[in-house]
């Protein structure tokens, strides 16, 4: 969540180093589109890192669970991390 907040500051920072028109965004600044498109890449990435940890985690999570015979419904949402 930190490099997508860093992506937002670096871009309001800019703000005059690019524009948007009809949904795309176009740079005028030189060396804006370098730093957001690394930015951009670096958050993405973390993402999909994120992404496949929890994957990995819910996987062990169910497998823990049938171990012990129990199924995600006999808990509650909040057993289960969920907020609601």
């Amino acid at each position: 969540m930190g490099t997508t907040i860093d992506l937002y500051d670096f871009m309001i920072a800019n703000s005059t180093g690019y524009s948007i028109r009809g949904g795309k965004l176009y740079f005028k600044v030189d060396g804006v589109k370098d730093e957001f498109l690394s930015r951009q890449s670096n958050a993405i990435a973390l993402h999909k890192d994120f992404l496949k940890a929890k994957a990995g985690f819910d996987d062990n999570r169910k497998n823990n669970l049938d171990k012990l015979g129990i199924s995600p419904t006999d808990l509650t949402p909040a057993q289960l991390g969920k907020l609601k």
